[in-house]
């Protein structure tokens, strides 16, 4: 992205969906991840990319949060996982 490109998470609408896709994967309900993904290919985005740009952003806000620096999110979330 350059200075003049938005970044798609800006807008409502793709926020929504972004989160409508992550909650179908989460839950196990592929019917409805391939609904919500096929409706919004319309607007021509990498879903699978902006789901974990989200990811990423919702991590590092959390560390924020917590008071530790963002970057020490990814070794958190790794933790958690394992």
């Amino acid at each position: 992205m350059n200075g003049i490109d938005i970044d798609p998470l800006d807008r409502p609408d793709v926020r929504a969906l972004v989160v409508d896709l992550a909650e179908a994967a989460y839950t196990g309900r592929l019917a409805r991840w391939n609904e919500v993904r096929t409706t919004a290919a319309v607007d021509d985005l990498d879903w699978e990319y902006l789901v974990c740009r989200l990811l990423g952003r919702l991590l590092a806000e959390r560390a924020v949060q917590r008071g530790t620096p963002a970057v020490d999110a990814w070794c958190r979330a790794r933790a958690a996982l394992a």
